[in-house]
């Protein structure tokens, strides 16, 4: 299940950066309806994820954000390491905007840890490892 829900990730993230920000299709002959279905698709995955039975920690990030960029390969990592123990759901506030405003995202990076009951258990705003250490392991308890 969990390969699965990081298979249907992944295939809808590379759909939606097929489409430029202002709708126009790009290189992928995507439409503006397509970007929108294949958000739709993202957040339905990542709902997915938080009701799998495992914990789940939320990446909430962008592009163009420079602290996103310098802690993603750390989280990155995290995520190949715990794979087995924790999903790890990376999202673009760009590509899902509706998303970002159900968690009430005000910033980036955000990070919301959840249980396996689909609880908000922490949340760590910013690049810091330390704060985003301690929720994962209080999360693995």
């Amino acid at each position: 299940m969990k390969q699965l829900l990081t298979l249907l990730a992944v295939l809808t993230l590379a759909l939606t950066a097929c489409t430029s920000k202002s709708g126009q299709a790009g290189e992928g002959g995507s439409s503006a309806a397509d970007t929108t279905t294949a958000a739709a698709a993202a957040a339905d995955t990542t709902r997915a994820a938080v009701a799998d039975g495992l914990p789940t920690v939320i990446d909430f990030s962008a592009t163009w954000c420079g602290p996103c960029r310098q802690i993603a390969p750390y989280v990155h990592g995290l995520a190949e390491q715990y794979g087995d123990k924790v999903n790890f759901v990376f999202v673009n506030i760009d590509e899902q905007p509706e998303l970002a405003d159900e968690y009430d995202v005000q910033a980036v990076p955000t990070f919301v840890f959840k249980d396996a009951d689909g609880n908000t258990v922490d949340r760590v705003l910013g690049a810091d490892r330390d704060a985003f250490d301690r929720a994962l392991k209080g999360l693995l308890k």
